[in-house]
């Protein structure tokens, strides 16, 4: 019996041995399988994780270039406001000095034409005094034809006398 139980002993044994055998397999298989999908999982959360992140930066990188592009917006915007401010002041500028030289230009005018018609006054008044110089001349050339009919001399005489009184006069004295 002793060799029985040995034979059954041995049996169990082996059939133990392949049984443990099996079951090392089963665990190695499931452990693998468990394994594996630890790996995929992880794999997954991994890929999950990385299109989250992709995501949230390119949220990032949209948001910043809609910032860069709003500040570029801005400083353009401001950059118009000045040039159409600093060109504003040009033109007003530009204007105020086109009303001086208007201005200028009219007083320059009224005064051509006040010389002008001061020329034409003044010509009127020469030949005004050209005529009355020649009336006057005339006048004094009637008047002294006159003296000379009264006194019944010559102007050559009229003059003689007269140097002859002053000559005495001045002897007198």
């Amino acid at each position: 019996m002793d060799r029985a139980v040995n034979i059954n002993d041995i049996g169990f044994a082996i059939l133990g041995g392949v049984f443990l055998f099996i079951l090392r397999y089963v665990l190695r298989k499931y452990t693998a399988s468990m394994k594996i999908k630890i790996a995929e999982d992880k794999a997954k959360t991994i890929i999950t994780q990385a299109k989250v992140e992709s995501e949230r930066k390119s949220r990032e990188a949209a948001l910043e270039a809609k910032d860069l592009l709003l500040k570029m917006r801005m400083e353009f915007e401001q950059e118009t406001k000045d040039r159409r401010r600093e060109i504003t002041v040009m033109e007003k500028r530009l204007l105020g000095k086109e009303e001086s030289l208007d201005k200028k230009l009219e007083i320059i005018e009224q005064k051509a034409k006040d010389l002008k018609n001061s020329e034409t006054e003044i010509s009127a008044k020469k030949a005004e005094i050209d005529k009355k110089k020649e009336n006057l001349e005339q006048v004094l050339l009637d008047e002294k034809m006159k003296i000379q009919d009264i006194s019944g001399m010559t102007k050559e005489q009229a003059k003689e006398t007269l140097m002859q009184k002053m000559l005495d006069e001045a002897r007198s004295e």
